[in-house]
C-alpha cells in the first residue's frame, strides 16, 4: 500500500466517515484498507435492498479478521459503518475510487474476495449484488478473469483459465500482506482455502534453484518499479491536453490579484501593528495612572514623590494583578488585530488553483496539494493561536517584565519613588512594542510567504503549459506508442517471471 497517495481530499472523506478529525499520521495502512472494505461490504449488502442478520454478523466477523480487540483500528472501523451508511459512500463512484487509490493490486483483490464471501453468506448471489460487485471490480481495475476465479472459488463453477488461477494465487499469496500484519496474512490464507486446487504442471522442470528464484524475485521488483514509472508517465501524458486548454489569461489575472493582495497585507500589517501597540500601551498607561491616583496622591490631592513602608505592601499587592491583566489585554488585542490581516489572506480566491491542481497528474496533484494545504493550514493555526504558537523572537510578557518588576518591588528597606514607577512603566511599554512588533512581523512574513507559494505554483503551471503547447500531435503520438510498447514488453516479462516463481 502506498499511503503517499492519500491526499487531503481523502483525509477529509475519512474524517467525515469516522466522525473524527484525522491527519496523515493517523492513516495507517490497516485503517485505510478497513475503511475501503467496510464501504464496499455495505454496498454489497445494500445492493439487493435488504440486509440480513447473517450479513451483519459476517461484516463484523470480516472486520475482526484485521483488528485486535480494543484497538483504535477496530473502534474506527466500527465507527465508520455509521458514517458510510449515513453518507452512502458506497453509492458514490468518486468517493469509492478515492478510497481505493492507495491499495495495491493484491490488496484490491483481497478486498473483492472478502466482498464475494459476504455476498454468498445468505446462500446465493443475486443479480443486484453481483452487478455491484462487478462494478467495484471494474473500478479497481481487476481483470475479469480474476473475478471469475473468485466467483468460482465460492461456488461450484469450474475454472477453465489455469493461468488466471495461478495469477490469483500469486496475488493472494499471504507473503504479499506481511507488511500489513499477521491478521491480513491470516485473512488471505482463509480466502485461498476456498479457491480450487492448482492444476498440476506438466512441465519437466519441477522447480528452479533457490538462488535463481531469489534473483527472479529481485527482477520482478525491478520490473514492477518500471511499470509503476510507466503508469506515472502515462498519467502525465494524459494531463497534457487538460493543462494546455486552460486559459492563460485567467491565471495571469489571478497572479496580478494575489500580488496586489500581498502588497495590501504588508501595508495592513504595518497599520494594525502600530494601532495594536498604541492601544495596548494606552491601556498600560491607564493602569499606571489609576495606581498613581491611589498611592501617589495625598489627601490634599498633591502628588507624592514616594511611598513608605506602610503603603508599599498595598501598592505591591495592587501592581502584580495589573501585570496579569495587561498580559491578557495584550493577547486579546493582538489576536483581534491579526484577525484583520488574516481575513485579507482568507479572502484570496483559491477556486482557480483547485481547478489547476485537478488538471495535473496524480503524483503532482498529491504533492502540490499537500504543500499548499500545509502552508495555508499552518498559517491559519499560527494567526489564530498566537499564545500556543508564538514566534521564536517574541518575548513572553510576564517573563519579560518580571525582572524590572522585581527590581521595583523587592527592594526591601526604603521608599518606592514615583520616578521609579515611571521608569518601570517605560520599560514595560518598550517590552510591549518589542512583543507586538515580533508577532506582527512574523505573521505578516508567513502570510506573504504563503501567497508567494501560490504565485510560484501558477508560474510553474504556466511554464508547464507552455512546454506542452509547443509539443506537436506527432510527438504526442510517438510518446503514447512508446509507453504502450514498453508496458507490453514489461508485462510479458513479468508474466514469465511469475510462471517461473510458481513452478
Amino acid at each position: 500500500m502506498d499511503t503517499a497517495l492519500v491526499g487531503s481530499e481523502t483525509i477529509d472523506l475519512l474524517s467525515r466517515i469516522t466522525g473524527q478529525k484525522l491527519n496523515q499520521q493517523d492513516l495507517t495502512p490497516s485503517i485505510i484498507f478497513l475503511t475501503a472494505l467496510v464501504t464496499v461490504l455495505l454496498g454489497v449488502m445494500y445492493a439487493d435492498g435488504t440486509v440480513t442478520d447473517a450479513e451483519i454478523r459476517q461484516l463484523l466477523t470480516a472486520l475482526n479478521r484485521f483488528t485486535s480487540l480494543d484497538t483504535d483500528a477496530r473502534r474506527l472501523a466500527h465507527r465508520s459503518i455509521k458514517g458510510i451508511r449515513e453518507n452512502q459512500v458506497y453509492a458514490k463512484t468518486d468517493d469509492l475510487k478515492m478510497l481505493m487509490v492507495p491499495l495495491s493490486e493484491s490488496e484490491r483483490l483481497l478486498l473483492l474476495a472478502i466482498c464475494y464471501e459476504i455476498s454468498v453468506v445468505d446462500g446465493e448471489v443475486n443479480s443486484s449484488e453481483k452487478q455491484y460487485w462487478q462494478s467495484v471490480g471494474n473500478w479497481l481495475q481487476i481483470e475479469s478473469q480474476h473475478l471469475a476465479v473468485l466467483e468460482a472459488g465460492f461456488s461450484t463453477q469450474e475454472i477453465i483459465d489455469a493461468q488466471a488461477l495461478e495469477k490469483v494465487y500469486s496475488l493472494l499469496n499471504p507473503a504479499q500482506f506481511e507488511p500489513l500484519g499477521s491478521l491480513f496474512v491470516k485473512a488471505a490464507n482463509q480466502i485461498l482455502v476456498n479457491l480450487p486446487d492448482r492444476p498440476q504442471s506438466d512441465q519437466r522442470v519441477e522447480s528452479y534453484s533457490p538462488e535463481l528464484k531469489e534473483s527472479a524475485k529481485k527482477l520482478k521488483e525491478l520490473v514492477q518499479a518500471c511499470l509503476d514509472e510507466l503508469r506515472q508517465a502515462e498519467d502525465v501524458w494524459d494531463s497534457k491536453t487538460r493543462i494546455s486548454e486552460i486559459a492563460q489569461e485567467d491565471i495571469c489575472e489571478q497572479i496580478g490579484e494575489i500580488s496586489g493582495r500581498d502588497f495590501k497585507i504588508l501595508q495592513l500589517g504595518k497599520q494594525c501593528k502600530l494601532q495594536a501597540a498604541e492601544q495596548i500601551k494606552k491601556s498600560w498607561e491607564e493602569r499606571i495612572e489609576r495606581l498613581r491616583k491611589k498611592w501617589f496622591v495625598d489627601a490634599k490631592q498633591q502628588s507624592k514623590k514616594g511611598i513608605g513602608w506602610n503603603e508599599k505592601e498595598g501598592f505591591i499587592k495592587d501592581i502584580r494583578p495589573q501585570i496579569d491583566s495587561q498580559s491578557s489585554d495584550l493577547t486579546v488585542t493582538v489576536r483581534q488585530s491579526l484577525s484583520v490581516v488574516y481575513q485579507e489572506v482568507a479572502d484570496t480566491n483559491l477556486e482557480l488553483i483547485e481547478r489547476c491542481l485537478n488538471l495535473l497528474d496524480q503524483n503532482a496533484k498529491t504533492e502540490l496539494s499537500y504543500q499548499i494545504n500545509s502552508i495555508l493550514n499552518d498559517l491559519k493555526t499560527k494567526f489564530c493561536n498566537i499564545k500556543e504558537h508564538p514566534p521564536s523572537e517574541a518575548k513572553v510578557f510576564r517573563v519579560a517584565v518580571s525582572s524590572p518588576l522585581g527590581a521595583l518591588v523587592n527592594k526591601g528597606w526604603g521608599d518606592i519613588y514615583w520616578e521609579e514607577i515611571v521608569k518601570f512603566k517605560n520599560e514595560v511599554s518598550s517590552t510591549i512594542d518589542d512583543i507586538v512588533t515580533a508577532i506582527f512581523d512574523d505573521r505578516v512574513k508567513l502570510a506573504t510567504q504563503a501567497l508567494a507559494k501560490v504565485i510560484s505554483f501558477y508560474d510553474d503551471f504556466l511554464e508547464r503549459q507552455e512546454r506542452y503547447q509547443q509539443e506537436t500531435p506527432e510527438q504526442r503520438d510517438v510518446e503514447k506508442a512508446w509507453i504502450a510498447q514498453k508496458r507490453n514488453e514489461l508485462e510479458r516479462m513479468q508474466k514469465n517471471i511469475e510462471v517461473m516463481l510458481l513452478s
